[in-house]
């Protein structure tokens, strides 16, 4: 009795199991008699991403006016792009470095870009479209005539740099010690006024020996080192609501927080700041979003030459 009890739990086991290969079987074989009639590669759906309406390549000049503490923000933006349109199957982004000359030899004979990076008070806003869009921090730099032309989206700043042997002096003391980077590094001048790239520079400078260990304060006041980006009307008008969406991707805070790893600062105060150096976290702290003039108006004034 015992022996047929076990084998009959043994045949519903078999049973039981034969039932869940063949509902398996079912599964993986209908959609490919049933789709393929109506017309549907249902697996291809499934693991593809869908085809977007439109395809394209939209092009972005970076135009360089300021460098970041390290690395580019060329190639940050290219991987910005290309994180952005890994899912839009048919729109791809190309993302091109220039000099404020080689862009301007390039405008000069005909070529636009779609989309433009370019530093406060360097471009006018002919030639730009408005941009729509959900901005969670302020972008009123970028308007003109009441309309939002560009967005900015990155800043540094410059600092005070001195002999750690006058830690303790004031600035406006520390100042009138100040001559040219160049003295400063040469030991010619106890302080100086550097941007970003060369502080970072004297910093790595320091850490590998060959250079002098030395003290900085950010300068606080009117700050104009903030980079825009920018949509132009060579943009093929199917292509527009691309350009609107990488812009606006670049303004979220998870992608701003990415921007630290230059020493650059984010306009997205909701991103995740995380700075190498004291210094580079000083002169985060001590930007004011409200002290960034207006990016037009510095252009119009002249005052940006």
């Amino acid at each position: 009795m015992a022996n047929r009890n076990k084998s009959n739990r043994i045949s519903r086991r078999w049973a039981s199991a034969v039932g869940l290969v063949l509902m398996l079987c079912y599964l993986l074989v209908m959609p490919s008699v049933l789709f393929p009639r109506l017309g549907i590669n249902q697996y291809k759906e499934w693991l593809s991403p869908s085809i977007e309406p439109h395809s394209g390549i939209l092009s972005v000049w970076h135009i360089v006016s300021f460098k970041p503490s390290t690395g580019s923000l060329g190639a940050w933006l290219k991987s910005r792009a290309k994180e952005y349109s890994k899912d839009l199957v048919g729109i791809y982004f190309e993302v091109e470095t220039y000099t404020v000359s080689e862009a301007e030899e390039r405008m000069a004979s005909g070529r636009e870009p779609d989309i433009l990076s370019f530093a406060n008070g360097t471009h006018s806003a002919q030639g730009l479209l408005t941009i729509n869009g959900e901005y969670q921090y302020d972008i009123s730099s970028g308007t003109y005539g009441g309309a939002l032309i560009a967005v900015p989206y990155c800043a540094s700043g410059n600092l005070l740099l001195y002999k750690s042997g006058l830690h303790g002096s004031t600035e406006e003391e520390l100042l009138q010690r100040a001559g040219t980077v160049e003295d400063f590094k040469k030991g010619r001048a106890d302080a100086c006024i550097a941007d970003a790239r060369a502080t970072g520079d004297m910093y790595r400078a320091w850490l590998d020996g060959s250079g002098e260990a030395f003290e900085a304060m950010p300068i606080k006041g009117e700050n104009s080192l903030v980079q825009y980006l920018a949509i132009t009307t060579s943009v093929e008008p199917e292509l527009n609501r691309y350009a609107q969406g990488f812009i606006e991707y670049i303004g979220s805070s998870k992608v701003q927080s990415k921007l630290t790893s230059l020493g650059l600062i984010p306009m997205n105060k909701s991103a995740e700041c995380k700075y190498e150096t004291e210094w580079n976290a000083a002169l985060a702290d001590a930007f004011d979003m409200a002290l960034i003039p207006n990016s037009f108006d510095r252009y119009y004034s002249g005052s940006a030459s």
